[in-house]
């Protein structure tokens, strides 16, 4: 999904016109997002180059160190 459409584009079809082969039942079982271990909503952008899925740490703040360290995909090996 586009970073506009966000990860909530994986319950529900954003645009039935673009997406035409969508999957009725979407792409994450139910109707709710995950959330990140703090309980918090993940951080989702789609850029040319890449995906890019954030947790804010356990702070929730840009930043931070330790715990409140961003988690994001692009640095997990």
């Amino acid at each position: 999904p586009t970073t506009e459409e966000g990860l909530k584009a994986l319950i529900d079809n954003p645009d039935p016109d673009t997406y035409t082969g969508y999957s009725s039942s979407g792409y994450i079982e139910g109707k709710n997002l995950p959330k990140d271990p703090w309980g918090r909503n993940y951080l989702y952008l789609n850029t040319d180059d890449a995906i890019e899925l954030i947790s804010l740490g356990s702070d929730g703040k840009e930043g931070g160190k330790d715990a409140d360290k961003d988690q994001k995909l692009s640095e997990c090996h």
